[in-house]
């Protein structure tokens, strides 16, 4: 769903999209990378799930980056917005609600709201997909 608010905006604000999926490697993965020199599973899993997950969207309309990246997922999507000057990032939310001193969001969409330098814009899990590009 989130990814097609993302179209949707790039479409109509003529912008490029940048999808970032952040992934850490377990220690089975890490010791297959480091000692053994070739590419983990894992890590084609990642990939593979990236690029599953943009083939399901109309993200073909716009220009996009594909970043798969290792590290943490705060860490990691706040480093890409510096890197690739995000002026937005659109973030699903899948929320888990801790009381009335947090948000009804998961901790990383919390920890991406509190430290961003852009303007963040978040879709929550109850919001209708297939947000139509062509409208309005």
């Amino acid at each position: 769903m989130a990814l097609d608010y993302a179209v949707v905006l790039a479409s109509k604000l003529g912008a490029q999209l940048v999808i970032v999926n952040a992934f850490e490697l377990n220690p089975v993965a890490n010791n297959v990378e480091n000692v053994e020199h070739i590419l983990s599973r894992f890590r084609q899993d990642a990939e593979t799930r990236l690029h599953a997950f943009v083939g399901g969207s109309n993200s073909a309309s716009v220009p996009a980056i594909l970043a798969l990246i290792e590290g943490t997922a705060p860490n990691t999507i706040l480093d890409a917005v510096d890197k690739y000057k995000a002026d937005l990032h659109v973030l699903g939310t899948q929320g888990v609600y801790r009381g009335l001193g947090h948000l009804p969001i998961g901790s990383n969409t919390e920890a991406l709201i509190l430290r961003s330098t852009c303007a963040t814009l978040t879709i929550g899990p109850h919001v209708l997909a297939g947000v139509d590009p062509n409208s309005h």
